[in-house]
């Protein structure tokens, strides 16, 4: 689970901000913590839901996480510049590292790692296990000096003997000023750092606005009946008529585009999505390893009881949008996973923006799962279903530069009306909107 994201000098962030998923003094729906296994453990919230103008930075919040998770998963390759595009409103900023920082909890420990970065050069990498109750303790510290990396490991705390010594050094002297330390252990097969690498691969999962990047419900259409039947069963329960989805094969007039596909598909590449005016099409490997295209269809019942088929892009967006969110946590009820979703509304009427995240917090109900999502739904200002401390703004300063606070840090009453506060620009974080006849325009 995250704990905290700590991220400055990115995009239109400039100073240090925080997003903390630690809870607050709220008493109100308890349910929505996780709690520690023990005393000297983090109990941790569920949800954390952001609020912003338009360019106030919300999206530059998740893609601060999604491009820190892509260094570490991915890396760089030699020579390849890292990048990304630090605060340029600032002088000093613009030639001053990004840093990125995430708080872990890993089953029952607890790690902070971060890494500082110029687009050539990782200035600076390291991992703490951390304590509640207790000094945290490194793990490894890594600097970049005269384009060689230099890497500190605590040998003893990690229980590394003298042969794997050798090879954790020759690792550290061969990571490149380009790559992270981390993500060198990874490709290198070294295991001390596994569960941390593992989080960054398996629990966090970063789902930007465009609903073909949420690829989960065809990963399982073939073969997992019962998931889909969960997943039709779950659309019925936001009025959405839809009682079938299914893989159909394409199996002449193929595209040209799609033929290619075929021919540089990697031999280790189970399945790829493709979006677009055709629909939803899946070009997957079978076991014989064999490459096949489908295309998504969904089935709807007719007048006579009749089922007829409609291409995925059919279905209207919000439709769409909702099969992409559900079937991603649908897959993913018992595992640990950390959702970020950009822009949860898009295409969602307001009643289903609520009741998705009422099904969010039902359905995960003694499950260590996490949803952060952006929004402008007002709707879902309501402290009947969210905590105080769940509820974020993200604004801009006088240098237009992003901050991001709490309405913990407001405190207001429970019986407070805070849709309509935030709307009356009590809290910030709405656009200011000026009178066409004050720009002279009229």
């Amino acid at each position: 689970m995250l704990i905290r994201f700590i991220v400055q000098n990115f995009r239109s962030i400039n100073d240090e901000i925080e997003l903390s998923m630690i809870p607050g003094r709220v008493r109100k729906h308890p349910d929505h913590v996780i709690k520690a296994s023990n005393k000297s453990g983090y109990s941790l919230l569920k949800t954390a839901v952001l609020y912003g103008a338009n360019a106030a930075g919300k999206s530059n919040l998740v893609e601060a996480i999604r491009f820190a998770q892509t260094q570490i998963v991915k890396g760089t390759r030699a020579g390849e510049k890292i990048a990304f595009q630090r605060f340029r409103l600032d002088e000093e900023a613009r030639s001053q590292p990004a840093r990125f920082e995430f708080e872990i909890k890993v089953y029952d420990k607890a790690y902070a790692y971060g890494f500082e970065v110029t687009p050539d050069t990782v200035h600076a990498e390291w991992l703490y296990e951390l304590y509640k109750t207790k000094e945290s303790k490194r793990l490894f510290d890594r600097i970049t000096k005269n384009n060689q990396s230099q890497v500190e490991v605590n040998k003893k705390l990690l229980g590394i003997g003298k042969e794997d010594s050798r090879f954790l050094q020759f690792v550290a002297k061969g990571t490149r000023p380009n790559q992270l330390f981390l993500t060198e252990c990874n490709e290198r097969n070294v295991p001390y750092f596994s569960d941390v690498i593992n989080w960054f691969q398996k629990v966090l999962l970063v789902l930007p606005p465009p609903s073909v990047q949420a690829n989960s419900m065809e990963m399982h259409l073939k073969g997992d009946e019962e998931l889909i039947d969960t997943l039709v069963k779950s659309l019925k329960s936001f009025n959405i008529d839809i009682s079938g989805i299914q893989l159909k094969e394409i199996k002449e007039n193929l595209p040209s585009d799609l033929s290619e596909l075929f021919d540089k598909m990697p031999g280790d590449m189970q399945y790829v999505v493709i979006g677009g005016s055709r629909g939803r099409i899946v070009i997957r490997r079978d076991e014989e390893g064999i490459v096949r295209a489908f295309r998504v269809v969904t089935t709807h019942k007719a007048s006579d009881d009749s089922d007829v088929q409609f291409e995925f892009n059919e279905e209207s967006d919000g439709t769409i949008r909702l099969i992409d969110l559900l079937s991603g946590f649908i897959t993913s009820l018992e595992d640990e996973r950390v959702f970020v979703v950009d822009e949860l509304d898009r295409s969602l009427h307001p009643v289903l923006s609520c009741n998705f995240l009422d099904f969010f917090l039902k359905s995960t109900a003694g499950f260590p799962n996490q949803l952060i999502v952006t929004t402008h739904e007002s709707a879902l200002l309501d402290l009947e279903l969210l905590r105080r401390d769940e509820i974020w703004f993200v604004d801009k300063n006088k240098k237009g530069a992003t901050e991001l606070y709490s309405l913990e840090e407001f405190t207001p009453r429970y019986d407070k009306d805070i849709r309509r506060g935030y709307l009356q620009g009590r809290y910030g974080a709405i656009p200011i909107v000026r009178k066409a006849r004050e720009l002279g325009w009229m």
